[in-house]
Order: C-alpha cells, then sequence, then structure tokens
C-alpha cells in the first residue's frame, strides 16, 4: 500500500515533468494533467516552490471573475547535474541545469586505454570541479552525477568489461561515491546517447527509437515505450559485436568479422591511410568525399553500404520508428544518407515497414549531455527515481 509520502513525490515527480514537457503551467492545469484535486496540487508546487525547483513563472490577465492568475514554471537554477563521458580518446563534462540547458563544458583529449580508471576518475573530479567553480553555481545545487562509458554495465552499476578501454569487474558507482556526495548514476555510453534524443527531443518522446552510435567502436541504445530496454542483465544494446554473414570487403576488412570490425573507426581509417590521398582522419575523409573526390566517394559509399546491412539485420529485430545516427562518423552518414538508405530498403523484407533515419543534432557532446539528463528525468524532488 502506497504511504502517503510515496504519493506525494509521486506527485512531484509528475509535475515536475509536466513543467518540463509543457512549460509553465497555472495549477488547475496541472491538477487537470495529474487527475489530482486542486488543493492536492497546491501542496505539491508549494513543496517544489520551498525546495527552488518550481517558481512562479508570470502573471495572466484578471480571469472573468476578475482574479488574477498565476503559472509555475520549473526553476532552471534551482538545481544542477553532472554528465560526464569516458571515451577511448577522451573525457568530456557537461554541467546542464533543470531546464536541461547546457551551463557548461570541459573537454580533455586523452588516451584513456593507457590510464587506469582510478586516474581518469580523478580527472573527472578535477574537471568537474572547475566548472562547478567557473559556472558560479552554489554547491547546495549539485543534484546528481551521471558517467557514460563504453562497456557492460549491470543495473547496480558494476563494470563487468569495457573491451575497448580493458577495464572490468568493479563498481563503477562505488568508486565515483567515494569521490562525489551527490547521487550518483553510471550509464552505457549509447543509452546516455539515446536518451539525449529522446528525452531532450519533444517530438521523439512517443517514438521508438534507435541510437545508433559509431566512434572507436559501435554501440545501440533502444527506447521503446519511454523507457531504455536493458535486457535481463543490463546490458543490452551491444550490436557491434553482431556477427554478419559472409565476408566483409577487403578493404575495410578480410576475414568473417562482426559489424564493429566492418563499420567502426578503426578499420575504416585504416582504409582511408591506404588510399592514395592517404585520408589521416575521419574528418579529412569527409571533406574529401564532399569535394567529390573518386577514391573517398567509393570508399565511404562501401561503408554506407555495410552500415546499412548491420541497420537492416537491427531493424528487423528491434522495429523502430527511428533509428538516429550518432558520434565522429555521423559526418560519413550525412553525406551518404541516399545510400544508406536505399541499402537499407534492399535489406528489409518485402512489405517491412522501414524506420526513418536521421542524424543526430549533439554531434559529440551526446552521451556526455545524455548522462546528465538522466539525473533530472529521474525528478529528484525528494528522492532518486531509477529509470
Amino acid at each position: 500500500m502506497a504511504t502517503q509520502a510515496i504519493v506525494r513525490q509521486i506527485n512531484e515527480i509528475k509535475t515536475l515533468r509536466a513543467l518540463f514537457e509543457c512549460g509553465p503551467l497555472t495549477r488547475a492545469e496541472i491538477a487537470r494533467r495529474l487527475g489530482v484535486t486542486k488543493s492536492t496540487t497546491g501542496n505539491v508546487v508549494t513543496g517544489l516552490v520551498a525546495g527552488g525547483l518550481v517558481r512562479d513563472f508570470e502573471m495572466r490577465p484578471l480571469d472573468v471573475r476578475g482574479r488574477p492568475g498565476t503559472k509555475v514554471g520549473l526553476n532552471a537554477e534551482g538545481a544542477y547535474f553532472i554528465g560526464a563521458e569516458i571515451g577511448v580518446d577522451r573525457i568530456n563534462v557537461i554541467l546542464l541545469d533543470l531546464a536541461a540547458r547546457v551551463v557548461g563544458r570541459k573537454l580533455l583529449h586523452a588516451d584513456c586505454t593507457t590510464l587506469d580508471i582510478d586516474s581518469v576518475l580523478d580527472r573527472i573530479q578535477a574537471m568537474a570541479g572547475a566548472l562547478w567553480a567557473e559556472s558560479g553555481v552554489p554547491a547546495n545545487a549539485a543534484r546528481g552525477l551521471c558517467v557514460a562509458l563504453p562497456g557492460f554495465m549491470t543495473r547496480e552499476g558494476v563494470l563487468l568489461g569495457t573491451p575497448r578501454l580493458g577495464w572490468q569487474g568493479f563498481s563503477l558507482a562505488a568508486r565515483l561515491s567515494e569521490r562525489f556526495s551527490c547521487p550518483i548514476a553510471v550509464e552505457n555510453d549509447a543509452n546516455a546517447f539515446a536518451f539525449a534524443e529522446w528525452y531532450l527531443t519533444p517530438t521523439l518522446r512517443e517514438r521508438d527509437l534507435l541510437l545508433v552510435l559509431l566512434e572507436a567502436g559501435v554501440g545501440g541504445g533502444h527506447i521503446s515505450g519511454g523507457h531504455l530496454v536493458r535486457g535481463a542483465h543490463g546490458t543490452a544494446g551491444e550490436i557491434g559485436h553482431m556477427p554478419l554473414a559472409g565476408h566483409a570487403p577487403d578493404r575495410l576488412r578480410a576475414a568473417p568479422s562482426s559489424w564493429e570490425d566492418i563499420v567502426g573507426k578503426a578499420s575504416l581509417l585504416a582504409a582511408a591511410r591506404e588510399c592514395r590521398a592517404g585520408y589521416e582522419s575521419i574528418a579529412s575523409l569527409n571533406e574529401a568525399m564532399r569535394r567529390g573526390e573518386p577514391e573517398a566517394v567509393e570508399l565511404v559509399q562501401l561503408w554506407a553500404r555495410w552500415l546499412a546491412r548491420g541497420l537492416a539485420a537491427l531493424a528487423h529485430i528491434h522495429d523502430p520508428d527511428e533509428i538516429i545516427i550518432g558520434g565522429e562518423l555521423t559526418m560519413l552518414f550525412e553525406g551518404a544518407s541516399a545510400v544508406v538508405e536505399a541499402e537499407l530498403r534492399r535489406g528489409l523484407l518485402a512489405h517491412f515497414p522501414a524506420p526513418r533515419l536521421s542524424a543526430s543534432r549533439f554531434q559529440s557532446d551526446g552521451c556526455a549531455i545524455g548522462a546528465a539528463a538522466i539525473r533530472p528525468a529521474c525528478m529528484i524532488a525528494a528522492a532518486p527515481v531509477k529509470l
């Protein structure tokens, strides 16, 4: 049986979510949305105002009975959240306010494959501290930290393994709790990226969404029915390790391979460097493709066709409304999207509904923004609520 405190917390969470999604509302509008009495709404709003999470937002003209009406909205400065991404070659830390606006950002280019986890967490702690100090945000406004990284993560925050970084078998959540006093969360990087797309894009909140993260590896985050699909152990979404039938093309990989081995950054860069022009980065390959250099165009289109083969398999498995491409290789997808879409349709069964393909709008910040947004999404009015 739900206690009065739990019911109040649920109503606080629902109120905050409604104000985030709809903007300022009157107390009467909140009551209708929540299906509760006006007196209940009044008590909930009063508590949220006292907690600094909600404020009177604006005055409306006098109503027909001559009484002024007020709206309440989120107090964006009432709470702040930090999201950190641990990548293979970078550490990215983002500070968000309660309205999920980016307040500050710190980026450190570092080869994390040569560092142990404590060295990386030391850097995150220093970057977060510097970001907090520079923003001028009061310390008591810290409401949560979430760290995202490419790896197999249990629901309890235990890192089972991260092939790209070489760490395994410890509680990342526990190690973060030793350094930070605010509520802690940990997340897979692709899940965090998918959450950023879904939570911060109103038109996507009612859709079944699959985020494909193309970085050093290939990861996936699937949101269905408004929830991250985590699987039995919390490790769903490792789509890069999906084997593809037959042999990958010689220019990308010369042996039976996983999808990640074929379309990941390492394989593509190796092929790009073997071109006559010797493209040394994804950016230089992308620029050459956009200039129409034949060898660059041919290589990217080959990569696009193999990307589409994997997407077709994922479409048959997950049946999403939308597949969003994120990460460093998104720029190549944008230049070759017509090839990907055509090849995807050829790879789908007849009459199977084709998902909409699009590029992420968050570029390289998607993982860190999504990690930071997970905490306000939990709407910690009284205590954290697990996704």
